[in-house]
C-alpha cells in the first residue's frame, strides 16, 4: 500500500510539474529581423534575447495569461 501511495504522489507530482509550456517566435521590424532585442513577460521573471536571426524562446512557462514585452535599440 506504501509503494503505491508514492506512486501517486509521484504522477500527481510529474502531471503539476507538466502543466508548462513555450512561446516562440521572430522579431521585425519593417520586414528585417531585430537581433539581440529583449523579449519578456510583463510582472514576471520570464526573459530570454533573440538571437542574431530575431528568433526567441521562453520556455518552462506557467499555463496563464501574460503579456509579451519585447524592447530593443
Amino acid at each position: 500500500m506504501k509503494q503505491l501511495f508514492l506512486l501517486y504522489l509521484f504522477v500527481i507530482v510529474h502531471i503539476g510539474w507538466a502543466q508548462t509550456g513555450a512561446i516562440k517566435g521572430v522579431i521585425e521590424s519593417e520586414g528585417k529581423p531585430v537581433a539581440f532585442a529583449n523579449v519578456g513577460l510583463k510582472g514576471t521573471v520570464y526573459g530570454t534575447s533573440s538571437n542574431e536571426k530575431g528568433v526567441f524562446k521562453l520556455e518552462n512557462i506557467a499555463a496563464g495569461k501574460y503579456v509579451l514585452q519585447i524592447s530593443a535599440i
